[in-house]
């Protein structure tokens, strides 16, 4: 049968409990190192970044793809081209610009023939030519596919209030042949802190580590 003296060895040295009155003090002493642990940390990571650190609850979701209509067909419509989802919505399929074609700027519409744009498809940005500075997404758009900015480099990217998934490897770094890599820098969300903390991103979205939301920038926990 074990004394009193032998339970009081399960406890370092520091913090060997007398009686209940020691048991107390050591639970508040340890209590004490927790906090400050935990307050050291905060500290630590909120002085890492430029602004507030959130911990969104759905990174690394499983997302599906949207289903597209079985006797829906590629179709052009300026520099887009689109196919029909099983809802009737749209969803764009690629985007490319003429050789002398040097606009700076890509906004997706909002509807096409008086049909909603709700999704952006796989690689759909993929390798855009470099004079491109900014891409919106407009509001109804919900989902976001898979490599959608695969080597697009330099460009800032808004995206709606209205995106609730983004599918894996949506905002992933891109490498060069020579070893360099490249994020979409700068990344706007139209919602609000809340909001964004409700879309669903799958796993590999590096650069959604950091979104401009109404102005502050924002960094959450991978």
């Amino acid at each position: 049968m074990k004394t009193n003296s032998d339970k009081n060895k399960a406890f370092p040295a520091a913090v060997q409990p007398t009686g209940k009155s020691g048991a107390i003090k050591a639970m508040i002493a340890l209590a004490g190192v927790l906090a400050a642990a935990l307050l050291a940390l905060i500290v630590l990571l909120i002085l890492d970044g430029t602004g507030a650190l959130y911990d969104y609850g759905e990174k690394g979701a499983e997302i599906k793809a949207p289903v597209i209509n079985n006797e829906a067909s590629v179709t052009d419509a300026d520099i887009f081209q689109y196919m029909h989802l099983s809802d009737g919505s749209i969803i764009i399929i690629s985007c490319a610009l003429e050789n002398d074609d040097t606009r700076t700027e890509i906004s997706v519409p909002d509807e096409i023939d008086g049909y909603r744009v709700t999704a952006i498809a796989d690689f759909a940005f993929m390798i855009l030519k470099e004079s491109v500075r900014k891409i919106i997404i407009p509001e109804g758009v919900t989902y976001i596919g898979s490599n959608v900015f695969f080597g697009v480099t330099g460009a800032e990217v808004y995206l709606p209030a209205s995106v609730t998934d983004i599918q894996k490897d949506a905002f992933a770094p891109f490498e060069t042949d020579d070893g360099a890599t490249y994020y979409i820098e700068r990344i706007y969300y139209a919602g609000s802190a809340e909001q964004w903390k409700k879309v669903r991103i799958g796993s590999g979205n590096t650069a959604l580590g950091r979104i401009i939301i109404q102005g502050e920038i924002l960094h959450y926990t991978s």
